[in-house]
């Protein structure tokens, strides 16, 4: 039999050609050997165990044709790798030393061996018995038959499987359907949350806004109120410079009306900057984190509300209004930060 490594395109004379397969082949091109005599290389398709020798897709066709060799029993080039060629060519003669004949079979290696090959390749460490002795002590076609329904079993079991359990297909697509509705159910939760978060502050900043909006009206009305009186004060004074008081009288009434003038000025002034610095404090924070796949509320929403009172000092002219959402655990990815009201 000759192995070659060059590659060598398939005899394509007929187009039922066997291409020879890789496996059990260890990657050798197998060639036809009648034609490889004649230096005529074309891979081989089969091999006839009855010469023994490897076929091209060709020399299978005469080889069928002649009277001579019809009746032989031929393999498919897979097949006969299947085999492996050193068991299919054992018939009596040793493949790696041909002027020995086969006496020994490795049971260890399952193969067939010489004297030769059984000294030098299957010593120390393998069982090597006699031929004569295994063939012996077995029904050699029983249990080729015993392992041809073992592997017939084996293919309609797993076959039969396949078709049933489609290889966990189902339960895959359970899993799918579970995991789409946690996602629908998730993102509600997600939506809900926000709605009711968004919700609390618009309701929150909306008191904030109304009591802000108040205390601006409400300064406004003293400011009103300080303004008249200003003015009635000084019609009044246009009138005592008409009347007959004494010049200590009219002193004593116009450091009155100074005092008076300089309380109700500050007074304004108070009222005026209280309205300038009212304010709302309100800073929901939103920040997106595409990479981590996350959504954060940075500490939490506040509203407060602050303004002078009239005597100059500076505090809440409400009680300060917070406003924090509500938390929930956190789900698809969404982490609510600093969100309490002790933190806001």
């Amino acid at each position: 039999m000759g192995n070659n490594n060059t590659v060598v395109e398939p005899d394509t004379s007929n187009s039922s050609t066997v291409v020879a397969e890789p496996f059990g082949s260890l990657n050798n091109v197998e060639y036809c050997e009648p034609c490889n005599k004649q230096e005529n290389k074309k891979l081989a398709a089969y091999w006839c165990s009855s010469c023994p020798e490897l076929l091209c897709q060709n020399c299978y066709g005469h080889h069928k044709a002649l009277k001579a060799t019809q009746d032989h029993k031929l393999l498919r080039i897979d097949e006969y790798h299947t085999i492996g060629s050193r068991i299919a060519e054992s018939i009596s003669h040793c493949q790696i030393h041909p002027t020995k004949g086969i006496k020994f079979l490795c049971i260890t290696h399952n193969t067939p061996c010489c004297n030769i090959c059984k000294e030098e390749a299957h010593g120390t460490g393998c069982n090597v018995q006699l031929k004569e002795d295994v063939l012996k002590k077995k029904d050699i076609r029983r249990d080729l038959s015993a392992t041809i329904e073992t592997m017939t079993t084996t293919v309609e079991k797993v076959r039969t499987d396949l078709r049933n359990n489609q290889w966990n297909i189902s339960a895959l697509e359970k899993h799918r359907t579970l995991f789409h509705y946690e996602m629908i159910t998730g993102r509600q939760r997600v939506d809900n949350f926000l709605n009711e978060f968004e919700n609390d502050v618009r309701k929150k900043y909306e008191i904030a806004f109304s009591t802000s909006k108040q205390i601006v009206h409400e300064n406004i009305s003293k400011i009103e109120h300080k303004l008249n009186v200003l003015q009635k004060r000084t019609e009044t004074a246009e009138k005592i410079k008409e009347f007959d008081f004494s010049e200590s009288q009219v002193y004593l009434i116009n450091k009155k009306f100074q005092q008076d003038n300089m309380e109700d000025k500050m007074k304004i002034e108070n009222l005026v900057n209280g309205m300038k610095v009212v304010s709302i404090v309100a800073n929901p924070v939103f920040t997106v984190n595409q990479e981590a796949k996350q959504i954060t509320l940075h500490n939490g929403f506040q509203v407060g509300t602050f303004c002078h009172t009239e005597e100059g000092q500076n505090q809440p002219g409400i009680d300060e209004i917070e406003s924090s959402s509500s938390t929930m655990e956190a789900e698809a990815d969404l982490t609510m930060k600093d969100i309490s009201p002790d933190d806001a």
